[in-house]
Parts: C-alpha cells; structure tokens; sequence
C-alpha cells in the first residue's frame, strides 16, 4: 500500500513511531530519588544499581510498574542524571592507596598487627648484619615478614 502511494504521490509516509514515548525521568521527584540512591552508593555507581533500585517492590508500587527498565535506558538516565561512566582500566596496578577503606584498614588493622609481631622478627642494620640491639623475645620462632612489590610478582608473566 506504501508502495503504491509512493509511486503515485512521490512522498514517504511519515512515521509515528517514537512520537509518544515519554520517559519516567520526566517526573523530577523520580529523577531526585533517583539520584540521591546514586550518589549514595558513591563514586562506583553503574547503571544496574538503577535497575534494582527500580526493581523494589516500593519503587514498582510507586511506579505502578510490574517490571522494571532495560539496562539500556539506565546508561541513558545516568547520562541525564549527571553522571558519566568509563571502564576500570585492566591493568595489573590500580591506583587506590589513598582511598577512605584502604587507608583505614592500614592504619586500624595492617599496623596494629604488624607492631603486635615486631618482637618475633629478626632486626638486620643497614649492611645486612644481624642488629644484636634490637628488643626481641629470646629462643622464640621468629617471624619472617615478606615484603614484595607488584613488579616483581608479576616479574615471570611473559
């Protein structure tokens, strides 16, 4: 039928799709909420926490939705919303020393335990001789610590 209006007019038929969509972001409270869990997860939100923040039996009763959106449509809204997105390099060092956990974790757990075995490790001086003034316990096991770098763990990979 297109076909034979095309041949006798010379004009395309104009297409209603798309026309009508309307998305939910449209009604700011939603768009709030939404940002707010966002920004609550913090600096490592994805798109797939919107779908199970929508996907909650209240947000689907708010909603009055019984399925939730597309993974799609959450890369758009978190677009909309204000957030960009990018890809964790995969690399073998990432940079996280100075995050929040890491650095509670070293000062709170990490250092406490190593100053709890200090008194069962060998002390060595600079010129790699045994340090006989160092405060260790007598004829006890000692405790070897082995420090080491990414680099050379990962020194035989190729």
């Amino acid at each position: 039928m297109w076909s034979h209006a095309f041949i006798i007019d010379r004009e395309l038929p104009i297409s209603s799709s798309g026309q009508c969509n309307k998305t939910l972001l449209e009604d700011k409270t939603l768009a709030q909420e939404t940002k707010l869990h966002l920004e609550g997860i913090g600096k490592y939100a994805k798109a797939m926490d919107i779908v199970h923040f929508l996907d909650t039996p209240e947000m689907k009763e708010w909603l009055n939705h019984k399925t939730t959106i597309s993974h799609p449509t959450t890369k758009h809204w978190m677009h909309e919303l204000g957030f960009n997105w990018g890809n964790t390099p995969k690399g073998q060092y990432v940079d996280g020393h100075k995050r929040e956990d890491t650095v509670a974790y070293q000062q709170d757990v990490f250092l406490k335990d190593l100053a709890e075995i200090d008194a069962t490790t060998r002390k060595w001086t600079k010129d790699g001789t045994k340090d006989t003034n160092a405060a260790t316990i007598p004829d006890c096991c000692h405790t070897v610590v082995w420090y080491h770098d990414e680099s050379t763990f990962y020194a035989n990979d190729r």
